[in-house]
């Protein structure tokens, strides 16, 4: 009974070890949009050896991609015993990074591309908070990746890192606020008029048209704007 147990496991063993096999595969140096369970962004790879490019629409466990750079990679791939409905029946791991190639074509797109990205946010913000007073500039601008700090007139804006889930919720936000009466809501203090506050507007914008806010005292925004203007001040962690 031993014996034929040990039989078992060993044969159990080498099926296992027979599931998994090791390949060399190539990886495009850049992503490409395709359909999953939904919109997502793929890596294109090639086995080596083979003419046709496929897609990649998993992970290889152990592997960090980075945009810009083609990849030789060793893998070893398996079957999944009891794969999920959506998912892949092999898995994928990391062996070794044959080669890394930086792809300066590639990178160099990349990087026009964000250029361009990010000018056409410049001429498109959602929301700008300016404050100011006698020896005293701030501008809160944010665009729809980041938002922009400037703490001097004429000076040079710092780049500020916004996570997507706080931009969807500055979003919201400005889609509950009435256009037609943001320019309508009177201040609730009058410290500005003897530089006791600076003077602060908060302005939206929706397709391109912006729309502004009366002055109010910096710290103190008429009532109906005060959950915007919070949200884009806790966009910076300088106020």
């Amino acid at each position: 009974m031993k014996y034929l147990l040990l039989t078992l496991i060993t044969l159990s063993s080498f099926t296992l070890m027979g599931c998994k096999k090791t390949k060399t595969v190539l990886i495009k140096s850049n992503l490409v949009t395709c359909e999953g369970v939904s919109t997502q962004k793929c890596m294109e790879y090639q086995l080596k050896g083979e003419d046709s490019w496929q897609l990649f629409y998993g992970e290889i466990e152990g592997f960090t991609y980075e945009e810009g750079y083609k990849y030789e990679l060793e893998v070893d791939v398996e079957k999944v015993a009891n794969p999920p409905a959506d998912g892949s029946s092999l898995k994928y791991s990391l062996k070794e990074v044959l080669k890394k190639e930086k792809d300066l074509a590639m990178i160099s797109m990349l990087t026009a591309s964000n250029e361009l990205k990010e000018t056409q946010e410049k001429n498109n913000p959602l929301a700008v908070y300016d404050s100011h007073t006698r020896g005293y500039h701030y501008t809160l601008t944010v665009y729809d990746t980041y938002a922009t700090v400037l703490k001097e007139y004429k000076g040079t804006p710092r780049k500020v890192t916004v996570e997507a889930t706080v931009i969807d919720e500055l979003k919201k936000i400005i889609e509950n606020v009435s256009v037609d009466k943001i320019g309508t809501y009177e201040a609730p203090t009058k410290k500005r008029y003897y530089d006791g506050a600076p003077i602060t507007t908060i302005a939206i914008f929706r397709k391109g048209e912006k729309f502004t806010s009366q002055a109010f005292d910096g710290g103190f925004p008429p009532k109906a704007l005060e959950v915007l203007v919070n949200k884009v001040l806790s966009l910076s962690a300088e106020k």
